[in-house]
This record gives structure tokens, sequence and C-alpha cells, in this order.
């Protein structure tokens, strides 16, 4: 009985055949397994994802890593994409900042600014034409980032001394776009045209009187974007039309 009890108190080792690299081996698959049994389904391409790498969205739905770099990638390349949402709810950086890589969270912070700034102003050179931060404006004067040249805030063209002058150029460019039927937005100064679609006008700035034949925002139209991405704005008919 004795020499019973002893063989009962030998200890067998955990995997005495497989070894540690085989017992290794054993632990991952069993790790794959049970992640497998926590996978979640990407709204956007429909893959089975583990649920580390899945951003849920403020409205509930879910990313997959992949799909939200993709989301913030346009958003930043294209501004009738900013910002991102899904369900009519905004997607914050703070949703998707662990998720983003490091070149596409650096772009859309950058974009980000530039898109929520009014009366924007691009460096002058039309060899250049980057956006000029609030914060590089001095004294009227905006120094671009990439050339360095400096413009002024008033009239957008090149920096020069006493008030801003009338450019006949630009006044022939305005009439002959004017008969054209653009208009001028008088907010960001983009000229824009109506192609299609009801008489509404529409623009990413702040709200403005529509009264006033000025461009209004209307959250209850959305840009509608052709399948070669152009962008169809809405434009008030001329009166009298």
């Amino acid at each position: 009985m004795a020499d019973m009890d002893d063989a009962m108190m030998i200890l067998i080792p955990a995997t005495p055949v497989f070894g540690e690299a085989s017992a290794q081996g054993i632990r991952e698959t069993v790790r794959r397994e049970v992640d497998f049994l926590r996978t979640m389904e990407c709204v956007v391409c429909r893959n089975q994802e583990v649920d580390s790498n899945v951003m849920t969205a403020p409205c509930g739905e879910l990313y997959c890593g992949g799909c939200v770099n993709e989301v913030f990638d346009r958003a930043a390349k294209h501004e009738f994409n900013f910002p991102p949402k899904c369900c009519g709810q905004i997607i914050t950086l703070a949703n998707a900042e662990s998720f983003l890589s490091s070149d596409i969270y650096d772009k859309f912070q950058k974009k980000s600014e530039e898109y929520s700034t009014t009366n924007r102003t691009y460096c002058s050179d039309p060899e250049c034409v980057t956006f000029i931060s609030p914060k590089a404006v001095d004294d009227g004067q905006a120094k671009c980032p990439a050339c360095q040249k400096l413009t002024c805030i008033v009239c957008k063209e090149e920096v020069h001394e006493g008030g801003c002058l009338e450019d006949p150029a630009a006044q022939s460019l305005m009439t002959a776009a004017a008969e054209a039927g653009f208009q001028q937005c008088q907010e960001c100064k983009r000229m824009i045209e109506r192609i299609n679609g009801c008489d509404h006008i529409t623009d990413e700035g702040d709200p403005l009187d529509e009264a006033e034949g000025f461009l209004q925002y209307a959250v209850d139209h959305v840009l509608h974007i052709h399948e070669d991405n152009r962008i169809v704005w809405r434009i008030p008919a001329a009166a009298g039309a």
C-alpha cells in the first residue's frame, strides 16, 4: 500500500511528449478558436473580424479597422465626405483614433482644420495653393507653410501695400461667370454652378439668408455626387426665370 501511495504522488509533466514549442502551438490554436467565436461582422465589407479590431460607431454600427481607415481617408481627400458619418451621426476622431494608421490620422487632422475654417485663405501662388491656417496669419498677411509666400487674407492675392485693389482681370472673370450662370459663395469665395435638381442652394458654410440670394446650408438636402465624383450644387434660379 505504501508503494501505491508513493506512486500516486509522482507529478506528471503537463506536456511530456509535445514539449514547450508544441504546447505554445496548442495554446495559439485554442486562442484562435476562442477569437473566432468572438468575431463581429463589419457593416461595410461584411468580413468577420475579432472584436479587438472592430470599432463601434456612435449609431451602433460595427466597422473593421480597414474600413475605418478607408472612411477617414475618403473624408480627408474629399470635403463632401467630411465629417465622416454613419446613420447621420458623426464618427469623431476620438472614436476611430486607435484604429487609424499614423498617416491617415495626421492627414485627417490637417484637413479637419481646413474644412472647419470659414473664409479660408489659400496660397496665392497658382503653383502652390496650399491651405494656410488662421494661426499663420499676422497683420492681415497669411504665410504659406509650403512655399513661405505671403497672401492677403482680404483679396486672397499676393500680399501688397495699401488697401486691396480691384483686379480688372478678376472683375472680367466674375462678370463672365455670372453671365454663364455661376455664383460666388460669400463665405468661401468659390464659384459654383447649378447643374440640375431643385432650386435650393447649399454650401458647407454657416447658414446665410436665402432671401438675399446668398448660399444657404440646408441640412435636409445633401450634395448629390455623380459616379465621376462631380458635386452637383443646388443654386437658386435667377429672378424671373
